[in-house]
């Protein structure tokens, strides 16, 4: 239970983060994306 709720704050957190970079700089956020993605 208690890796669960871990997990959900943890997705949480990133999707918080991922906000804020789109916020902040959309071209920036695509470009690290592309860099991180397949």
């Amino acid at each position: 239970m208690g890796a669960t709720i871990a997990f959900v704050a943890l997705l949480l957190a990133l999707l918080g983060a991922a906000a804020v970079f789109l916020r902040a700089d959309p071209a920036k956020l695509a470009s690290w994306m592309r860099t991180v993605g397949p």
